[in-house]
């Protein structure tokens, strides 16, 4: 996200506008002149005319997370924006120009609602009349992480060659600007190898869909209550195939960020450099990365990921890029379905549409057992699951297979009576909830406590 700084001739002095990108508009600060102190203090509003001249060119800086945070809330002003887009300006070296105010605040204004990112163009210190040059994406795929190469522990970075036409202009000092562009691909890793028991489809395995679906360049969304094992079967695969893998969280803030990558304090702290995301760099080489609860994503948020889906192509757009997908990427997503779960919204159905392989996940006893090996206790849990299914009590938190398991761990290092606390802690105590539980278990307490082998006294 950005914040776009113009300044103007006005008759009580020079006026700054700011127009601060938020997640649904923007907000504008203004105020006059450059001295400290209540007359000059900042205020939200329209300017109040807009036939006044511009000086100079607007200036734009990347609003960092703290910074996209303070413009996000309204009725707080949000001064380390306002201070860090000052930085570098000096107005007795501006000239005023020929266009107005109004043209410059209506077309700032339409830009940062339909296309954020151009507001990158007024990062340069000089506006070339071309497009700036394209660096070709990085081809060497990234080896991350494994056992036996210590060298490869480290994502490596790349520096481009200098480009003339790009002149970013950094907000952290005054007038302090550099002639090149770095650009580094983020620290990716392989995971660990984990307790996970892979399930059948139709009697098709996880492997086969799958491996069958990289063979096809297919998108997988994996569908189900929580805690089923959905998040752990796209880890699984990256286990298996000893590859990178990213997580994207899909939550209302996510932004081009996440997608694309940012401009971060270069290593002198008075430049800018740009790392690409672990979404753009995983995307460059064999990976798996999972859209994880898409549900919880604000649905025009979709559009971010539309092209990567259909095309499998990831647009850059500070830098006019294209970035094809690897064709040993897969990209799998994953929902929580059910009024049950707060946050939620339905998925754009041109979303969901683009993956071609959906598979549910329901809590499956048999597969269960085969790291949980207590019969009372999926017992208990079942008739819960079917008490849920049916209607017969209101349960809002599903008795997940995670939940179990956390259960089985915490009786086991701390005893009975504080694995069941916590178990309750989770359900709502209002809706009577929890007293529901608490007495499905103590009926079940000795049995259960049995098979844990701990003392449920």
């Amino acid at each position: 996200m950005y914040a776009v700084l113009i300044l103007s001739q006005s008759q009580a002095g020079i006026r700054q506008t700011v127009v601060a990108k938020t997640a649904e508009n923007y907000r504008v600060f203004n105020r006059i002149g450059f001295a400290r102190g209540l007359g000059s203090t900042w205020q939200e509003y329209l300017p109040d005319t807009f036939d006044e001249l511009v000086i100079g060119q607007p200036k734009s800086i990347v609003l960092t997370p703290a910074q996209y945070r303070d413009v996000d809330v309204l009725g707080r002003t949000p001064n380390n924006v306002l201070q860090a887009i000052l930085k570098g300006i000096k107005p007795e070296l501006l000239q005023v120009g020929a266009e107005s105010l109004s043209d410059v605040f209506n077309s700032v204004s339409s830009e940062i609602l339909t296309d954020p990112t151009l507001m990158s163009k007024y990062l340069y210190t000089t506006f070339p009349t071309a497009t700036a040059s394209v660096i070709e994406v990085v081809t060497e795929p990234v080896r991350l992480n494994t056992d036996n190469d210590t060298a490869s522990q480290q994502a490596p970075t790349q520096t481009p060659e200098r480009e003339p036409a790009m002149h970013l202009a950094t907000t952290l000092t005054e007038a302090t600007y550099d002639n090149e562009t770095i650009r580094e691909t983020a620290v990716l890793t392989v995971p660990e190898p984990f307790g996970y028991v892979e399930r059948k489809f139709n009697d098709v395995s996880e492997t086969t869909i799958y491996d069958t679906s990289l063979a096809n360049q297919w998108n997988v969304l994996l569908l189900g209550d929580a805690g089923t094992g959905k998040s752990s079967s796209a880890r699984n695969l990256a286990v298996r195939r000893q590859v990178p893998f990213v997580v994207v969280e899909c939550t209302q803030q996510i932004d081009t960020t996440v997608t694309q990558g940012r401009f971060v304090p270069g290593p002198d702290g008075k430049t800018l450099k740009w790392v690409y995301s672990q979404l753009a760099t995983a995307i460059q080489q064999p990976s798996v990365v999972l859209l994880n609860e898409i549900t919880r994503m604000n649905p025009k948020s979709a559009s971010l990921f539309l092209r990567l889906l259909a095309e499998r192509e990831l647009a850059v757009d500070t830098f006019n890029q294209v970035i094809d997908v690897h064709p040993e990427c897969i990209i799998i997503g994953d929902a929580n379905i059910g009024g049950m779960y707060n946050g939620t919204t339905r998925s754009d159905a041109a979303f969901v549409d683009r993956f071609s392989i959906k598979l549910q996940f329901d809590y499956d006893t048999a597969l269960e057992k085969k790291f949980l090996p207590y019969p009372t206790l999926l017992n208990f849990a079942s008739a819960i699951r079917k008490a849920a299914d049916l209607g017969q009590q209101d349960f809002t938190v599903p008795m997940s297979t995670r939940l179990l398991k956390s259960f089985v761990a915490q009786a086991q290092a701390f005893g009975w009576q504080f694995a069941v606390d916590r178990m309750l802690a989770s359900f709502p105590s209002e809706t009577g909830e929890r007293d529901a539980i608490k007495t499905r278990i103590e009926s079940d307490a000795p049995a259960i406590a049995s098979e844990l082998g701990v003392s449920s006294s």
